[in-house]
């Protein structure tokens, strides 16, 4: 099975909080990380955030930048066309998620279905893992 990684499991590869060893173990069997590309502005804001906060200092907020960046190259980023921010409308609706907790819903359906195989979906917002066990995802939990 493939890993979706919406952006509260991207943020755990590189900040230490509840979730982080399930996420580093996902990326390990799988190999890669799948994500949409609007992961990157919403990672770079929540460390950012966290800098604003004061849960991380500037040293910090500097190294997780520069591994991120490093990563990003590598990651299979999935581009955010027509099709997809429609569905994202559709799943906005249906299940009262954010706007881009939606979009990445709705990459990772469309990317199962370019694949033809079956997506985990690794997440740790609870609105959004509700929204996709009931679209059908395995969630990291279950996986």
């Amino acid at each position: 099975m493939t890993p979706y990684f919406d952006t509260s499991a991207l943020v755990k590869l590189y900040a230490r909080e509840e979730g982080s060893t399930e996420v580093k173990r996902a990326v390990a069997r799988a190999g890669s990380v799948t994500t949409s590309i609007v992961a990157y502005v919403e990672t770079r804001s929540a460390f950012a955030r966290k800098r604003r906060f004061a849960d991380i200092d500037d040293t910090a907020l500097r190294h997780y930048k520069r591994e991120f960046e490093q990563d990003w190259t590598r990651f299979n980023r999935l581009p955010v066309d027509a099709i997809t921010i429609r569905r994202a409308g559709d799943l906005v609706e249906r299940y009262r998620l954010r706007a881009y907790d939606a979009v990445h819903l709705a990459t990772a359906e469309l990317f199962q279905q370019e694949i033809r195989s079956a997506v985990y979906f690794v997440s740790f917002d609870d609105a959004l893992n509700g929204a996709a066990a009931k679209q059908g995802f395995t969630l990291i939990a279950d996986a």
